[in-house]
């Protein structure tokens, strides 16, 4: 029997066609007097990062994976429901972090030649953002090898060197590797999209390209990136896509300011966005707030026309996060602000997470507590933390687009998977959710045998099937119908699921 992502799948690649002009966007966004506009309509937003867009590296450790259908949907009407407006990618893959990787799992796969899976997954990404109104910010590289980075994209183009020598002087510095890589941007910007018959740079679900992420590291990294070379790629991205907006590569200090303005940075032509990623913040509560009023105001004095974006946040407590919001949503020099980072539900139930370190995790919409109940918890924030901070996204959200925070009804139907084992006693249930739930009803031949079950846990990291929900009230050789039902918060309930019949072998 098929896998019930893939039913799910078939039946959201069913649904799909060409994206027209009424069921896509209608205006690319555009910059102008250090405002992003939508037509003639102010652009602001307050989203999420999700790392996960482009390649799932959560699903089995240590391999990368295309998203599927389902989990691509489900992120972003995720962020649809938020009002979040914006999402941003991680970066483009790069073979091959170990010997043994399978090429095809990266986008780059070899100098010159891309990955027809991982790439297909990208086209289905913006066919998905037209078609739920979700816009993307796109960093074409990482400064770090995470994925693999420039230094993984210098070896893939000079192959092996001495021992010593540097590959990340070499991303910036060396004339070949520099025009591979304006290959690869050309490669991204003029390909054509299967399912929208568009090419990436005419895909108005596009916001940004971003030049790279967090190229140059942190201040006491001691990276280098030459400002000509950003300049280069700047222009080389405007002349082959004047319709979409660049975005500045750096983490960007406050204590680098005077610096790109007395190297220009500030001030190239085809740079519209710049930005910082924050994070920590201090004990006042006040420090991820000062920095932002800090930062946006010297680029505002530096470069009026130009726009600033908080591209990262997050790992600080509630007043911290609550105080940088508010001057988010208040502040004339600030155009949006993308918390780090959110991670949707996975094929096999259950939701993608990842553990940032010192006690913060990556989030899930619509909130959900740490599930006590669970005995395999690991990476799921503490306490009420995330479902107090979803709420507050979602609120600042609101403001930011000038609206009130809005109700939504559910509109996916789960899929049951079950899973009956002789002697264990059980038939146990696993489903794909729905984006927006927060509980779901179990219903067993036609009648409801719980409530306020979650699919708020973990995924497994083997592959395997996440149990939900383990029926123990089951004699074996008798046939049982199981079905769920997706509720929301206020516990107003979307599409039953189709029904699966499950029998206890004696």
């Amino acid at each position: 029997m098929a896998p019930a992502w893939c039913k799910l799948a078939a039946a959201l690649m069913a649904a799909t066609s060409f994206v027209s002009a009424t069921t896509g966007f209608q205006h690319f966004v555009t910059r102008s007097n250090g405002s992003l506009y939508d037509g003639s309509s102010k652009f602001k937003f307050v989203s999420f990062n999700i790392p996960d867009m482009l390649q799932l590296e959560t699903r089995l450790p240590g391999t990368l994976v295309a998203p599927n259908d389902f989990e691509i949907h489900d992120a972003l009407q995720s962020i649809a429901l938020m009002n979040g407006k914006v999402a941003r990618t991680y970066t483009f893959s790069v073979c091959c972090n170990n010997p043994s990787d399978d090429p095809s799992t990266y986008h780059i796969s070899a100098n010159g030649v891309y990955s027809h899976a991982m790439f297909n997954a990208t086209d289905r990404l913006l066919y998905w953002a037209n078609k739920l109104q979700v816009r993307l910010i796109i960093p074409m590289i990482n400064n770090w090898e995470y994925h693999g980075g420039v230094q993984a994209f210098a070896k893939l183009v000079l192959g092996a060197q001495a021992a010593n020598f540097d590959y990340y002087d070499a991303f910036f510095n060396n004339e070949t590797v520099i025009k591979a890589y304006l290959n690869f941007v050309k490669y991204v910007l003029n390909r054509t999209n299967p399912y929208t018959g568009v090419q990436y740079k005419n895909d108005k679900a596009i916001l940004a390209w971003e030049i790279g992420n967090e190229l140059g590291g942190w201040t006491w990294d001691n990276m280098t990136v030459p400002p000509a070379w950003i300049e280069r790629v700047a222009t080389f991205i405007k002349q082959n896509d004047p319709k979409h907006l660049v975005k500045e590569p750096h983490i960007i200090h406050n204590t680098r300011w005077a610096e790109f303005q007395a190297n220009g940075l500030l001030t190239y032509k085809d740079i519209d966005l710049y930005g910082r990623h924050y994070y920590w913040g201090s004990s006042t509560g006040s420090g991820m707030k000062s920095d932002l009023i800090f930062d946006s105001s010297s680029l505002k004095a530096a470069a009026p026309t130009k726009v600033f974006v908080a591209t990262e946040f997050g790992f600080v407590n509630s007043t911290e996060y609550t105080n940088f919001l508010n001057e988010i949503v208040a502040s004339p020099n600030v155009t949006g602000a993308l918390a780090w980072s959110l991670r949707y539900r996975s094929r096999n139930g259950g939701f993608y997470t990842h553990s940032e370190g010192n006690g913060y995790f990556s989030y899930h919409f619509p909130g959900f507590p740490y599930p006590t109940n669970q005995t395999d918890v690991v990476n799921w924030s503490p306490d009420t933390y995330e479902p107090d901070f979803v709420k507050t996204m979602i609120q600042s959200a609101a403001k930011a687009a000038g609206t009130s925070v809005a109700s939504y009804t559910i509109t996916v139907a789960p899929q049951v998977f079950t899973n009956s084992t002789k002697g264990t006693g059980q038939i146990a249930l696993s489903w794909t959710g729905s984006a927006g739930a927060a509980s779901y009803n179990v219903i067993r031949n036609g009648v409801s045998i719980a409530k306020s079950v979650s699919d708020g846990v973990p995924a497994t990291t083997d592959g395997s099937w996440k149990v939900l929900y383990a029926d123990k009230n089951v004699k074996c050789g008798q046939a049982y119908k199981y079905a769920v039902t997706p509720c929301n918060s206020v516990s107003t309930c979307g599409p039953i699921s189709t029904t699966v019949s499950a029998t206890l072998p004696c």
